[in-house]
């Protein structure tokens, strides 16, 4: 029982003495199992416990998993107590059993979607090494309010908490150790996989735009309350939507800032990883990303 929800649970525990805990989160697939699997050689290599929790569609159907259960579905707040994010202090607790071994929470699409909800709106005893959000297809804006001004919850902070406790949450988020990581092929604008309401659209046209446009809102809001900022945004070369292709060990270890300085192959990683925003013309800011640019929607 995890936090008095009967889940099932997808675990490796490494052939050497564990070094950290991974927590892993699945796609709307619901491929727990399999995304273990796919994280197998990284345990190995890093000496990584793998959780791996099933949300199985009836019990947690987009409204619950995607999305957290913050707010019900007509977009009224629920209590704390309801959400699903509450979960993974809970399975931490569980798979840590007392120990005090550093952890990684890792979410691809859907899971990374209900990843960004734990970022932005959990409170967790223990502080996690990174959240790692890969290929969501929304993020949590970190704008308290609503549209135009600011974006209500479950893709903002708005209309959850009240007063300064408001202001305390978005600070909270912003410092957080967030990477937005996403692949740099990863911008098909049809995929039905792809969340096409108002506040998904209002992210950009598909996940690569999102993510930069969700990290470069964090940045520039994080100056403008002047404090800390904790997030990452990594795209990956030659990398569209797959969890498979994401936890490949040494891709991993690069998006995870677990490379060794001294191997070869670290250093090429490391190369193909960064970005460059640029100020746009007419047609609004563009990304450069492996020799491609490519349109980010305009700041409203």
């Amino acid at each position: 029982m995890i936090g008095n929800v009967r889940m099932t649970l997808y675990t490796h525990h490494p052939a050497r003495e564990a070094q950290g805990l991974m927590l892993m989160c699945h796609g709307n697939s619901g491929n727990a199992e399999a995304l273990r699997d796919f994280a197998l050689p990284l345990s190995e290599r890093l000496g990584l416990i793998i959780v791996a929790p099933l949300f199985d569609r009836k019990r947690f159907p987009p409204v619950a998993y995607q999305r957290g259960h913050i707010t019900d579905g007509h977009g009224r707040p629920r209590p704390p107590e309801q959400w699903a994010t509450r979960l993974v202090p809970a399975l931490i607790d569980w798979a840590l059993d007392g120990g005090s071994l550093p952890y990684w929470l890792w979410g691809f699409s859907a899971g990374a979607q209900f990843l960004s909800r734990v970022a932005a709106f959990q409170p967790l005893r223990i502080a996690p090494e990174r959240i790692v959000i890969v290929s969501p297809s929304v993020h949590v804006q970190p704008l308290l309010g609503r549209w135009p001004s600011g974006e209500a919850a479950p893709y903002g902070l708005g209309g959850v908490f009240h007063g300064d406790e408001e202001q305390e949450v978005q600070r909270r988020y912003l410092e957080r150790p967030v990477t937005l990581c996403v692949g740099a092929e990863d911008h098909e604008a049809t995929d039905p996989t792809l969340g096409r309401n108002r506040a998904a659209r209002r992210q950009g046209p598909d996940r690569l735009a999102r993510a930069a446009r969700t990290f470069d809102l964090g940045a520039m809001t994080a100056l403008r309350l002047g404090c800390d900022f904790g997030w990452q945004l990594k795209i990956v070369p030659g990398v569209g939507h797959s969890a498979r292709d994401m936890l490949e060990p040494l891709r991993a270890m690069a998006i995870m800032d677990l490379l060794p300085e001294t191997r070869p192959e670290a250093q090429r990683l490391r190369e193909g990883l960064p970005f460059e925003l640029v100020p746009g013309r007419r047609s609004g800011p563009k990304i450069r990303v492996g020799g491609r640019w490519f349109d980010l929607p305009r700041k409203s």
